[in-house]
Parts: structure tokens; sequence; C-alpha cells
């Protein structure tokens, strides 16, 4: 359950900071999507709405993109977006959060442009901090992460 949370905490900073985030009203989503509270893709599937099948509004009003492989499933948030995970190093706090995309081994990956943290941070199902990467690649404007099948990590920037 607790790797169900931190999804559904990263997922959510990731829906909180998109540009296609949409509020809408409670009856909006009562009516809309009544059990649907957060997006959750497959291990290895990042949510691409270029290719996504349908939007979904989760229960605090922040709309999302069903995605063309995975499906819905019920979260409950307990951190809320701009609350770090008290797992990240000392320090560090994230900045505009451009992707989160999870691998086979149920890893979580965020990506995010951000001078107090390294630019991809890991996690594990449960929300702990694993590791970090990337400051030294010089991203300028970080963009897209995707996670292959064989669980290599592909970035834009």
């Amino acid at each position: 359950m607790r790797g169900k949370l931190f999804l559904g905490l990263a997922l959510m900073a990731l829906l909180a900071s998109a540009c296609s985030s949409t509020p809408a009203s409670t009856s909006e989503v009562t009516e809309m999507a009544p059990d649907v509270q957060v997006l959750q893709p497959s291990p290895g599937v990042d949510i691409d709405r270029s290719t996504a099948v349908g939007q979904v509004i989760d229960q605090q009003g922040m709309a999302g993109w069903y995605p063309h492989e995975g499906g819905l499933m019920e979260y409950r948030v307990a951190i809320r977006f701009g609350q770090e995970p008290s797992t990240m190093p000392e320090g560090w706090s994230f900045g505009r959060v451009s992707a989160v995309a999870t691998d086979s081994n149920g890893q979580v990956f965020v990506f995010h442009r951000g001078d107090m943290a390294d630019p991809i941070v890991v996690f594990d199902a449960e929300g702990t901090y694993v590791r970090s990467f990337g400051r030294d690649f010089d991203f300028g404007n970080e963009h897209g992460l995707r996670i292959d099948r064989h669980d290599n990590v592909w970035v834009t920037d």
C-alpha cells in the first residue's frame, strides 16, 4: 500500500505541475469519476497525452490523461505536491516536475527542473530515496522521461 501512496504522490506532483492540469469542481469530479483518485501507468510506461485514450479527473479536481497502456487504480494521496518525501537528501527539493515514470521493478523516476537536486531522482516503490543522476548532463529545459521495457531510461531536453 505504501508503494501506491508514493506513486500517487509522484503522479500528483506531475499532474499539479503540468501545463495541461485543469481544475474542476467537486460535482464534476463526483459525476465524471467517483472512484478515480490518481492515474497509475503500468511499469515502464509513462503517461503520454499524445497517445492517451481519454482524460480523467481526480478527487482534488486535477485532470490527467488515461494512458494507452496500463490502467486506473485507486490511490489515497498521503503527501501533497510541494512536500518533498522525507527520504530525500537533506536540503534537496524538487523544481518543476516535468515527468514521472516507473521501471519494471516499481522504482519511481522523477525528472524535474530545479537546482536543489539532481535532475533525475529515483525512489523505490515505498518512497525511499534510492539514487539520483543527471547533474553532469547539462540539461537546459528538462522535458520528458520514458523507461522502456528493458529499463533503459530515455530523456528529452
